[in-house]
């Protein structure tokens, strides 16, 4: 083999091995222990660690959802606007309410704002303005069949609609496949009801083993 060969077989070498260790995960499966690379992305404020985990399941519009895009609040965008649509789904449920299908843009949109509009010089009894992991939990199971799930409960003090400071939350909801953790839904929570999410006593209504992240 020709010098020139040599080389392009071992760049190749080098390019594939490094694709093999991109596409390779060391991501715990105890989500407790990947607690802190979540807590690690919130305080470096790297939206983009939780937008490129969004995963949907693939979903086909029924005249049903179009019919019930009438009853989505003021200023949600539809996810079905046209029966036969086709999209990748996640859900968004807000707290003490059902939850709507979506598409996956309108999932990382929300997340997205969510960092933009915390108020880091604001405190309050929970603790600073910025975005920080407040504590996990999982998900109460519906069925034998549901899938294996974990939450990070992120919360932040943003403006209310009436312009004075408030607390906000957000429960995501990670999945865990192929060796990473995935986020496949969303529980938001505005003020005054966030706090909730925030109180094991309370946020007992949909999630369990809540616990604080220190």
């Amino acid at each position: 083999m020709s010098s020139k060969r040599r080389t392009r077989a071992a760049v190749l070498a080098i390019a594939l091995g490094a694709l093999t260790l991109a596409c390779s995960s060391d991501e715990p499966g105890d989500f407790v222990e990947f607690a802190d690379r979540i807590a690690a992305a919130v305080n470096e404020r790297d939206v983009a660690f939780f937008i490129e985990r969004i995963e949907g399941d693939p979903y086909v519009c029924t005249e049903e959802d179009v019919a019930g895009n009438a009853a989505l609040p003021i200023g949600e965008t539809p996810a079905c606007e046209e029966a036969g649509f086709e999209f990748e789904a996640v859900r968004i449920a807000r707290y003490g309410r059902p939850g709507i299908v979506t598409t996956t843009s309108a999932l990382a949109t929300d997340l997205e704002v969510f960092f933009r509009d915390a108020l880091p010089n604001e405190s309050d009894q929970y603790g600073l303005g910025a975005v920080e992991l407040y504590a996990t939990a999982a998900p109460l199971a519906v069925g034998d069949e549901a899938p294996v799930r974990r939450t990070a409960i992120i919360t932040a003090i943003q403006a209310t609609s009436a312009g004075v400071p408030g607390r906000f939350a957000r429960g995501i909801d990670f999945e865990y496949a192929d060796g990473r953790w995935l986020i496949r839904s969303e529980t938001a929570a505005g003020f005054p009801i966030a706090v909730e999410l925030l109180d094991p006593a309370t946020a007992g209504t949909v999630y369990q083993e809540w616990r604080p992240y220190e």
